[in-house]
């Protein structure tokens, strides 16, 4: 569960919150940060009971559960289980993603998938088909996890290549399916006008102003979708009364980034 995944949603939450609710605003959150190693051993031996027990929710503070990791959202199931008694909410990633290309991409009908195999909401999603290649995947998607700086131009090769074969194969948008490829991995490597759609930047943002939102019972409007690469230049498109935003109302749990293994299904 990768530091540079935890500073992506840590950051990318706060910018939102101060471009929603002005400048020195930020957002009341906790933050669990799991030993990455040991994830990874649990998910190597196939054990998901102590993968989900490694979660360090405070679910008597918060009112949200954001599991900031794709690969963790494999025991999305045994989280709700456990927060149903306390009332948290838990914010699936998938239900953002298939929300924003419902909303974002209405013409998209077909995705190609980088990373793990995961449910398809009604799109037709494509993803790698031999072993080798998810075997590539996997294998770059570990390196990646060690840190940007330590992945190889190959591996870069890689990722490139396996999205453009999936574009080839009909696919009109392309999904990271794991947080760190996106750090390795950019619109301007794909060809042909296909999106490059990063489902973990997708899922921050889309927490981040639902619960600004939430934050505001006498705001009705929906939220506007914030582009944190360009915030500094446009307006969300309405104003806010700061005055009625008690923004220590809605406290969000992060538990934050794995990677993906071979195999495993997303949800």
């Amino acid at each position: 569960m990768t530091p540079n995944v935890t500073t992506l949603y840590y950051r990318t939450i706060n910018t939102v919150a101060r471009t929603r609710l002005g400048a020195r605003h930020s957002a009341p959150l906790y933050i669990f940060s799991a030993e990455f190693e040991s994830m990874v051993q649990h998910v190597t031996r196939g054990d998901w009971t102590s993968f989900a027990q490694a979660r360090g929710a405070n679910e008597a503070k918060v009112d949200g559960v954001v599991v900031c990791a794709i690969l963790a959202h494999k025991v999305a199931k045994q989280l709700k289980e456990a927060l149903k008694p306390t009332g948290v909410q838990f914010l699936h990633v998938a239900d953002f993603l298939a929300r924003h290309v419902e909303t974002e991409l209405p013409e998209v009908k077909t995705l190609s998938l980088i990373g793990l195999k995961s449910p398809d909401n009604g799109l037709t999603i494509l993803v790698p088909t031999s072993g080798a290649s998810f075997n590539e995947v996997n294998r770059g998607m570990l390196e990646v996890a060690k840190g940007a700086a330590n992945v190889t131009p190959t591996t870069k090769v890689m990722f490139v290549e396996a999205a453009r074969a999936l574009v080839e194969r009909g696919a009109r948008a392309i999904i990271l399916g794991s947080t760190d490829p996106g750090f390795v991995t950019s619109q301007e490597d794909i060809r042909g006008n296909v999106p490059l759609l990063n489902a973990a930047t997708i899922h921050v943002e889309g927490v981040a102003n639902r619960a600004c939102v939430e934050a505001a019972p006498s705001l009705r409007k929906p939220p506007s979708i914030v582009n944190t690469a360009a915030h500094t230049r446009a307006a969300t498109g309405f104003e806010i009364d700061r005055s009625e935003l008690p923004v220590d109302r809605y406290r969000i749990d992060l538990i934050v980034d794995a990677t993906c293994i071979e195999g495993v299904s997303g949800r």
